[in-house]
């Protein structure tokens, strides 16, 4: 089981540093080797991103759409996950935003790849990924 935060999967939509390596993640997804479940905040992360970028509203549109049809199992916020978020976030000193993806990936007990590495900086190793693989 895989957890990719905002900062992976936006880099399915644009051509950057790494995009190369999150999307082998997510041909491991469509090959039925991994499986991925986000949290549901990721949609609006990624549409946010996706816009500071200046991508072409077009653009952003077919992302939405490709987000909601991807198959990730998407995971709405509940009172364990809330609890599990609000624990770390104060634990490591890390966002809301951040710690629900660490959460997510710790309740789930998945792998969490990011880019931010203020986050990567911040937490425990066992928790958390780069693409630097």
């Amino acid at each position: 089981m895989l957890v990719l935060d905002a900062s992976v999967i936006f880099k399915l939509f644009v051509t950057e540093k790494d995009s190369e390596k999150a999307n082998k993640l997510f041909e491991r997804f469509i090959k039925g080797e991994e499986e991925i479940s986000e949290p549901s905040l990721i949609k609006y992360e990624v549409l946010n991103a996706l816009k500071y970028r200046k991508v072409s509203p077009e653009k952003i549109k077919s992302a939405a759409i490709a987000i909601e049809k991807s198959g990730f199992t998407f995971v709405d916020f509940d009172d364990e996950l809330a609890s599990l978020t609000i624990d770390l976030a104060l634990e490591y000193d890390i966002t809301i935003y951040d710690a629900v993806y660490v959460a997510l990936a710790k309740k789930s007990n998945a792998v969490l790849y990011t880019e931010d590495k203020e986050l990567i900086n911040k937490i425990p190793k066992q928790f958390v990924n780069s693409l630097d693989f």
